[in-house]
Order: structure tokens, then C-alpha cells, then sequence
């Protein structure tokens, strides 16, 4: 009887380990960094990136490509957002990726 109360313990801690880890990673963002800070070290890494859009390209309804400019570079984004306008300053949480030998990040999340 006193292993299946453990057995029960040891349950109940595991699982709200896991939630809390899950949190925490819901919840957490990554440093802000340059845009020129940006290789192909990061390639399938989260990044946060801030700057402005000098010009974007809607493809169908599939996607869109932002080129976006800080004052270290430039890089090109790619999103689901087709409403969205030139000269705004914004901030992007996205996966560093490598498309045609050239760094691009796939955006996750925009403010």
C-alpha cells in the first residue's frame, strides 16, 4: 500500500514539473539582437529581431517576405501577415533558416 502512495507522489510531482517547464517556456522570449549579429550559427534557433520594414512582398495568400532594417543590416522575413505596412518599426520572434545560401528568419510571432 505505502509503494502505491509514492507511486502516486511521484506522479503528481512529474506532471507539475512538466506544466511548469512548459510554462516557462511559453513565456519566455529570446534576447534582443542585432541584425547583424545574425549567421548561419543560429540556423534553427529562436531569435528576436527589431526594426523597420522598408518593403514587403505578398505572394498569393500563402505568404509574405519583409525585408526588415535596423542599424546594423538588413534581412529578409517570411510571414503569414498580409496586412501589414511600410516604415513601421516592429518586433519579430522567429526561426533563423537558410534558404538559396542566404540567412532569412520565418517569423513566429509579430508586434
Amino acid at each position: 500500500m505505502e509503494s502505491y502512495g509514492l507511486l502516486k507522489i511521484s506522479l503528481i510531482i512529474s506532471l507539475l514539473g512538466s506544466l511548469i517547464l512548459l510554462l516557462i517556456m511559453n513565456f519566455q522570449e529570446p534576447k534582443l539582437m542585432k541584425i547583424s549579429d545574425i549567421n548561419s550559427d543560429l540556423i534553427n534557433k529562436q531569435i528576436k529581431v527589431s526594426g523597420k520594414i522598408i518593403s514587403y512582398r505578398n505572394y498569393t495568400n500563402d505568404f509574405t517576405i519583409l525585408t526588415l532594417e535596423d542599424d546594423s543590416g538588413k534581412i529578409d522575413a517570411i510571414c503569414n501577415c498580409p496586412n501589414l505596412q511600410k516604415n513601421i518599426n516592429v518586433t519579430i520572434i522567429g526561426r533563423v533558416d537558410e534558404y538559396n545560401k542566404e540567412i532569412q528568419i520565418n517569423i513566429n510571432k509579430i508586434k
